[in-house]
């Protein structure tokens, strides 16, 4: 059966990812508020977003073309989305200009791709499509849609293994408790096991420390009940957002009006009525390029969750 490449959803408030739901937790009125202007305007762009985009996208290029590197550069051109300089002017602990970028990319083309490739290639979907940037969708019972991005998924040359990669990269030496128990490529390991049943799905982050001009990968094991809570948590939040979303009310959480020294880009407007605020209407959104979909009840099933509507 094909996939459904394209969603209409009628309330945006009901389209839901990752970032979304991490957003929520963190203050339910600055998400809704996002959920609004947020994909409208294609996201809120800086500097660490267009690094991670571009490295991604260089490394993506790498494994798809044989570790050809123009391929590599010409792929992090593309993703780029800041002014291009060819080198951080500050020797400081963020090197991330476009110049740092393409060492970064250079360094995973000398030291890493090649190991990689010995052992590994890049997925082939069903419908045809390597497995780069693939974009899943889940069909909630409430009628919810959760949505994601799988950064890379590879496939073992010679055993019944998959693995799901998530590119980062940051700034200062990585620890891995900023991802171990992340939701993030767990949710996405969960899909691809459900679409693969005959191969045992791992999950790997592969984190470039701009810094050090290093890059860090660590397996993280995943169990059944690591997934069983995974579902779980995606089915609870959403019932939580649609609770909001029937009350008309999402509340504000005022410990995190400020972070790290910053005021949140919502603060003067956040006690605004949406309707003072045109844009903070809700309003339908469309969803294209779907490689992979799935319903959620089969994805408990797969793990035997029974579930209530």
């Amino acid at each position: 059966m094909e996939t459904e490449t394209t969603l209409t959803i009628e309330d945006n408030r009901k389209w839901l990812r990752y970032s979304k739901l991490t957003a929520v937790n963190n203050c339910p009125r600055k998400a809704e508020i996002q959920s609004y202007i947020y994909e409208e305007n294609g996201g809120y762009k800086t500097l660490d977003t267009s690094f991670g985009t571009a490295f991604g996208a260089g490394v993506a290029a790498l494994l798809t073309s044989n570790n050809n590197l123009l391929q590599g550069y010409l792929a992090a051109l593309v993703g780029w989305q800041e002014e291009v300089v060819p080198l951080h002017s500050d020797a400081g602990k963020n090197k991330k200009s476009f110049g740092d970028c393409l060492l970064a990319i250079e360094k995973y083309h000398n030291e890493y791709a090649p190991q990689i490739l010995q052992d590994w290639e890049v997925l082939i979907l069903p419908n045809g499509k390597p497995a780069v940037e693939t974009f899943f969708v889940i069909d909630l019972p409430n009628g919810f849609h959760f949505g994601g991005h799988i950064d890379l998924v590879l496939k073992h040359r010679t055993k019944k293994l998959i693995s799901v990669r998530e590119l980062k990269t940051q700034g200062a030496a990585l620890h891995e408790a900023k991802y171990a128990k992340s939701y993030q490529a767990l949710g996405y390991a969960v899909a691809l096991a459900h679409c693969y049943p005959d191969y045992t799905v791992e999950k790997m982050y592969e984190v470039y420390e701009t810094s050090e001009r290093n890059l860090v990968c660590f397996y993280v094991p995943q169990t059944r009940l690591d997934a069983v809570r995974w579902l779980v948590a995606l089915l609870t939040e959403s019932r939580r957002i649609g609770d909001y979303i029937q009350f008309g009310v999402f509340p504000q959480n005022g410990a995190n009006c400020m972070q790290w020294n910053k005021i949140c880009n919502n603060y003067y407007e956040c006690s605004d009525s949406n309707h003072e605020h045109p844009d903070w209407l809700p309003k339908s959104v469309s969803v294209e390029d779907i490689d992979l979909r799935f319903k959620f009840d089969d994805l408990a099933k797969t793990l035997k969750v029974q579930t209530i509507s």
